[in-house]
This record gives structure tokens, C-alpha cells and sequence, in this order.
């Protein structure tokens, strides 16, 4: 919420470049920037909110104890869901604004009663979300939409194109990991070089094949491999875990915004992307009312 007032006054103000509410020096100016420095890493915060708010939403339907108090939570809850959608259109990242949707529906079947099964409807949004976001960031539609943004001085595509000869060169140990900065240049034709450099490959599975070669691509396989087995577990699973799902949809929309920029190089979402996981890894045994948050044994005095 006050990540949100804060991007409104960013925005609001007269001569939003100039803005003395941004918080940084080098930032994304006349955006709705938040506590972050990048745009897209706000966008995100917001993005994953989503879930998690709605995970609450439906624990908290739950326990209601009339259908009075149950309304109560609803109202609370869509007001709090407007704040994050007004948040995520003052920030205007082309990439959330093009997943936003997908994750918004998806996580709004939380509230549906837990019998209802929609894993191929949800498929479905989850693979039009992903094909829109590789068709702009692939296309030249990305230079249209995304002119404001500070990190399009030089297209998604030229940032990739020159990324791979670098990864071929540096497969088998990668280049080290942290020195993407130090390498990308070597690669860069000297014509096009200005006085704006590029910080990340704005693809992080690129960026890890470049640091960590081989290894590091292993380990990424490894990763998405026990990612998607525990995410199937937890959709397909008749105990629904609310928070799991959540989790799983939050970690999901951070792994495929990483397809076009590198949100778990902030620690703020790395921290998000870590609880995330750690809601995924077991999910929790579905409690009935009344029962022993703390269960204790019992003795009888005979």
C-alpha cells in the first residue's frame, strides 16, 4: 500500500522526471518506481501480491463465522486488490501488464469452491500470457509499447543476440558469476556502443548459461524440474492449500518475467521467490475448526 501512494506521488507530481520522491539517483523516472530503483522489479512486487492477497482472502472466508463478516472480508479485499491493479498501471511495465491478467485469474480461483477443477482453462491463460509477452518481446511491437522504459535504449533482442556468442565462448565454466558487466562489452559492436551500458541481459537464464556454463544450467534444470513436480502436486492434490497455490502462482509469474528482465537479482523479490518456495516445499495439513494449533497428549486420570 505505501509502495503504491508513494509511485502515485512519483507520478502525480508536477515534472514527474524530476520528482524529488524518487529515491534513487539512477532510476526509472516518470514511472511508478515505489522503494525500487527499476520499474519492472515494482511491477512485480505487485504482481505477486496478488496471490498471496488472494490466498488470504479465501482463509479468511473461511473462518468467517456468518455470512455478514464474510461480505466484510470481500469489500476489504477488492478494495485491496484495486490498490494493486491502480499500482501496477501507474508503473506501466509492459511485461506485468502482459502477464497481470493471467494472474490475476488464475489466483482468483482460490475463491471457488474447492471441488471446482479448471486446470485446463488455466493451462490455457497460463500459455496465452506467456506466448503475448515472447510475441512483443520478440517482435518490434516491444519498441512501440515500451519507448518510456529506461532499459529499451536498446531492444531485448540485441541484448540476447549478443549475449549467446558470449555464452558459446563460455560454456563449459561460464565467465564467472557477477561478471556479466565486465563481459557483455567484449561482444558489443563498436558502432552501436553509447554512453548507456547494459547492466543485466534482461533474461536471466541467459545471464546464468553466460556466468555459470554448464553447472549453472544444470542447476536450473534441476530447479524447474522439482519446481513443476511440486506444482502439479499441489494443483492436482484433493487438500487444497490455499497459501501453496499461491506460492506456486506467485514463484511462476517471477520465473517467466525472468524470461525478459532479472527480478531475483533484487533481494526484495529473491526474499518473496524464497517464502514462496518455502510454502511449496510442504504444504500445509488442512486444519478444521477448533482444532489444537499446538496439539498436546493428553492423559487420563484413572
Amino acid at each position: 500500500m505505501a509502495a503504491v501512494l508513494l509511485g502515485a506521488l512519483q507520478v502525480g507530481s508536477s515534472g514527474a522526471a524530476d520528482s524529488s520522491w524518487y529515491m534513487y539517483g539512477y532510476t526509472n523516472t516518470g514511472v511508478a518506481t515505489g522503494f525500487f530503483a527499476n520499474g519492472n522489479h515494482m511491477a512485480t512486487l505487485l504482481m505477486i501480491s496478488v496471490p498471496l492477497l488472494f490466498a488470504l482472502i479465501a482463509d479468511l472466508r473461511r473462518k468467517a463465522k456468518n455470512q455478514k463478516s464474510g461480505s466484510a472480508v470481500l469489500l476489504v479485499a477488492g478494495a485491496g486488490i484495486l490498490v494493486l491493479l491502480v499500482g501496477i498501471f501507474l508503473n506501466g511495465s509492459l511485461a506485468v501488464l502482459l502477464l497481470g491478467p493471467g494472474v490475476v485469474i488464475t489466483s482468483a480461483t482460490m475463491l471457488l469452491p474447492q471441488g471446482t477443477r479448471l486446470r485446463g482453462p488455466l493451462t490455457a491463460v497460463a500459455v496465452v500470457s506467456i506466448a503475448a509477452i515472447l510475441a512483443v518481446y520478440l517482435t518490434p511491437l516491444n519498441d512501440k509499447f515500451a519507448a518510456s522504459n529506461a532499459t529499451s535504449f536498446d531492444s531485448r533482442q540485441t541484448m540476447w543476440s549478443t549475449t549467446i556468442p558470449a555464452i558459446k565462448d563460455n560454456i563449459l565454466l561460464g565467465s564467472g558469476v557477477g561478471s556479466f558487466q565486465e563481459v557483455y562489452p567484449q561482444y558489443e559492436d563498436p558502432a552501436a556502443v553509447t554512453d548507456t551500458f547494459v547492466n543485466h541481459a534482461h533474461n536471466d537464464y541467459l545471464e546464468i548459461a553466460l556466468e555459470a556454463g554448464i553447472p549453472g544450467i544444470l542447476l536450473v534444470l534441476v530447479f524447474l524440474l522439482w519446481w513443476g513436480s511440486r506444482a502439479v502436486s499441489i494443483w492436482r492434490s484433493a487438500a487444497i492449500d490455499r497459501y501453496a497455490l499461491a506460492g506456486s502462482i506467485a514463484s511462476a509469474a517471477i520465473l517467466v518475467h525472468s524470461l525478459v528482465d532479472y527480478p531475483l537479482r533484487t533481494a526484495a523479490l529473491s526474499a518473496i521467490m524464497a517464502a514462496s518456495l518455502a510454502l511449496m516445499v510442504r504444504p500445509r495439513p488442512r486444519q478444521q475448526e477448533g482444532d489444537d494449533l499446538w496439539p498436546t497428549t493428553r492423559h487420563e486420570t484413572i
